[in-house]
């Protein structure tokens, strides 16, 4: 997670570039994403969960570096297991959708340590894993529990998106709604 340190630093590196060096704008633009990935490996190997984050991002994505989903997983995995949100549920993901790596018990333990920290996307879908068996047995009365904290913990109680009979009878919920959902970090 970026500190005001770092922040402070980044603006210091940008007026250097920008006024001790002459440098033009676009040029400093330039000279930071082409050692975005350097600057971000040589953090996540010391341990920087945000870094491993952003490696397995570049590696996912092919952004900077070659594509290679291994390495991408094997990075995100590292963030995860430090605690980084976003790569907790891509970990969960990667488990779900990954033929490599499938694991759907993993996957529903990672949904569930996240749903344990109110992560309302993933209260979510642990009652889903609970309804259709998902990584778990089939269990209506759990699945009955996590979705009724997911509707009393809804951000826009004006419209929930799904009641509990609708989903208890198999209705889902659009998941590009669920990830547009605010969490905030704790």
């Amino acid at each position: 997670m970026e500190t005001y340190y770092d922040i402070y630093q980044l603006n210091n590196f940008i007026y250097d570039l920008l006024f001790e060096y002459d440098f033009d704008p676009k040029n400093v633009l330039e000279i930071m994403t082409r050692d975005k990935y350097k600057l971000h490996i040589k953090n996540a190997i010391k341990g920087d969960p945000t870094s491993q984050y952003y490696i397995a991002n570049f590696y996912n994505d092919g952004e900077y570096i070659p594509k290679n989903e291994e390495k991408g997983f094997y990075w995100n995995r590292k963030a995860a297991i430090y605690g980084i949100p976003i790569a907790q549920y891509n970990l969960a993901e990667y488990y779900l959708e990954n033929p490599i790596n499938k694991d759907e018990s993993k996957a529903f333990k990672w949904y569930l340590k996240l749903a344990n920290e109110n992560k309302l996307r993933a209260i979510y879908l642990v009652a889903k894993c609970h309804r259709d068996g998902i990584g778990t047995d089939k269990n209506s009365k759990e699945a009955t529990k996590w979705i009724e904290k997911f509707i009393s913990n809804y951000y826009g109680n004006i419209h929930i998106p799904i009641t509990l009979k609708d989903f208890l009878n198999g209705s889902d919920i659009n998941i590009k709604l669920l990830v547009s959902i605010y969490e905030p970090e704790k």
